[in-house]
C-alpha cells in the first residue's frame, strides 16, 4: 500500500513539475514572440528609412537571404541593394501566421505586403507586391538575431 501511495505521490510531483515547466516554457515563448515582434517593428522602420548604418547593426554578420528574385545573398549584398535603391519601400507590412520556438531558435512564417517606391531600381516600382516569408531567429549574445530569411512573391490575395 505504501508503494502505491509513494508511486502516486511521485506521479503527482512529476505532473506538477511538468505543468510548471510547460507554463514557464509558454511564458518564455510568449516573451520571445513579443521581443521578436518588437524587433520586426524596428527592422521595418530601418527599411522604410533606408537606414543602412542601422541595418548593418541590426543584422548579424552571418545573415543570409534567399530573396524573391531567387538569389541567395548575404548581409553585405542586402546592404548593397539598399544603397542602390533596389530595396526601397513606400509601404512594408507583415502578418504572422506561425511562430514556433525550438529552444534558442524561433521559426516565423507569414506574409508581407510591400510597395516599392516609384523611384526604386526595380521593375515592380510603385506596384503592390505580396510575399510569403520564412525566417529563423536565434538567441545569442543575449539577444534575438535574425539569421535566415526566405521570401517569395505571390499573386494578390
Amino acid at each position: 500500500m505504501k508503494r502505491v501511495a509513494a508511486s502516486g505521490l511521485l506521479a503527482s510531483l512529476v505532473a506538477s513539475l511538468l505543468a510548471a515547466q510547460t507554463g514557464r516554457a509558454t511564458d518564455d515563448t510568449r516573451r520571445a514572440e513579443q521581443e521578436i515582434k518588437r524587433l520586426y517593428d524596428q527592422e521595418t522602420d530601418l527599411i522604410l528609412r533606408s537606414d543602412i548604418a542601422g541595418m548593418a547593426h541590426f543584422y548579424p554578420d552571418d545573415f543570409v537571404v534567399t530573396n524573391p528574385f531567387n538569389q541567395f545573398i548575404n548581409k553585405a549584398k542586402v546592404l548593397e541593394r539598399v544603397r542602390t535603391n533596389i530595396i526601397r519601400y513606400k509601404t512594408y507590412t507583415r502578418q504572422f501566421d506561425y511562430f514556433r520556438r525550438y529552444g534558442d531558435t524561433v521559426v516565423v512564417v507569414g506574409s508581407e505586403l510591400v510597395i516599392p517606391t516609384a523611384d526604386a531600381n526595380r521593375t515592380d516600382a510603385g506596384k503592390t507586391v505580396h510575399r510569403r516569408f520564412t525566417e529563423v531567429w536565434v538567441w545569442r549574445n543575449g539577444q534575438w538575431q535574425k539569421v535566415v530569411r526566405h521570401a517569395n512573391n505571390i499573386g494578390p490575395q
